[in-house]
């Protein structure tokens, strides 16, 4: 009579990661407002005529709101035991993350663990590691590590201020009118119109312009 001695040799388990990062970003825009004229002296019916020029232009921007997030699969190769491991998600700088399900983590045999990671960060961070550990004692694995990592690249989500609407009540509050649009990225934009003021007679009258952006 024979009977079989199996000899069962543990081998290392493997991870892979994804990682998805997004920003938001605030476009800044300084704008100017000049005249040629600021004091026009005419006689008695006559008319005024100021010439206006509005000038914006891109300041730069400022971004925030920074999102990172993904997937962790651990397998395990081994058809003969289960292994159960500490999981560990890391950024190279600027944060730090957390595992969204609870351990202990047991990755079956023959099967695959999948969980997923949530981070904070400043957005400096350009590497996300996972490392994944066991007692390769109790196993009889080669190691006791897995690892892989990750390129961060924070891709740009809510956009605010890459366009704006310019809008001037030309000395009229009630009733203000649309320059035009301007894009960020177009660079600098200027506006040109005119408006034809009557005076009173015997004295100064003034007029006050404001601008608007939206």
């Amino acid at each position: 009579m024979y009977r079989l001695h199996p000899v069962c040799v543990g081998k290392d388990l493997t991870v892979e990661k994804t990682a998805t990062a997004s920003k938001d970003r605030l476009y800044k825009w300084l704008i100017d407002k000049g005249v040629d004229e600021t004091l026009i002296k005419i006689a008695e019916g006559g008319k005024a005529t100021f010439n206006y020029t509005v000038k914006v232009t891109p300041d730069g921007f400022t971004d925030s709101g920074y999102e990172l997030s993904g997937t962790i699969k651990i397998s395990n190769p081994n058809d003969w035991e289960d292994i159960t491991v500490l999981v560990e998600d890391l950024l190279d700088k600027g944060g730090t993350c957390t595992i969204d399900q609870s351990g202990p983590f047991v990755v079956e045999k023959g099967k695959s663990l999948n969980l997923t990671y949530t981070c904070t960060t400043d957005g400096t961070t350009i590497k996300n590691t996972v490392n994944v550990t066991w007692n390769k004692e109790l196993y009889f694995t080669p190691t006791g590590l897995a690892t892989d990592d990750a390129a961060v690249t924070f891709a740009l989500d809510k956009e605010t201020n890459k366009v704006i609407t310019v809008v001037d009540d030309k000395t009229d509050p009630m009733n203000p009118e649309t320059l035009g649009t301007a894009d960020w990225v177009d660079g600098e934009k200027t506006f040109n119109y005119s408006l034809d003021k009557m005076g009173v007679a015997g004295t100064c009258t003034d007029y006050t312009c404001v601008l608007v952006r939206s």
